[in-house]
């Protein structure tokens, strides 16, 4: 995993030195780490740390599917909505995009009209 995500960082267009590229699989490998010690605290590291490197999305799939077999409380639940709900927020403040990026994050279902069948 750590592979992973140090390869999509060195393959971007224009990627980084292979110094920072090492600096960030060393970061990826403490956070998994400390993934299997504290998954809560970990996915919440993993979304600050997808914010200022504008990747790392298989580190926090592995950390937010820990995470979400280790929530047993409360505050357990709440840690890791927070954590997504700022990782996100920090996201679109950070990198807003276009204008109808919200809206189409949370559109709602469109509603079928007429019958589903043909006839």
């Amino acid at each position: 995993m750590v592979v992973a995500d140090a390869a999509l960082l060195a393959g971007r267009w224009g990627g980084p030195p292979l110094v920072i590229v090492a600096v960030y699989a060393l970061a990826v490998g403490l956070i998994l780490v400390l993934a299997y010690r504290a998954p809560v605290a970990a996915f919440a590291v993993a979304s600050v740390f997808a914010v200022l490197t504008g990747g790392a999305y298989v580190l926090l799939m592995r950390t937010a599917y820990q995470a979400g077999w280790r929530v047993v409380s409360r505050r357990d639940s709440a840690v890791v909505i927070g954590a997504a709900a700022g990782g996100l927020g920090a996201q679109l403040a950070v990198r807003p995009g276009d204008p109808g990026t919200i809206p189409n994050l949370v559109r709602p279902a469109r509603r079928r009209t007429g019958s589903s069948r043909r006839g």
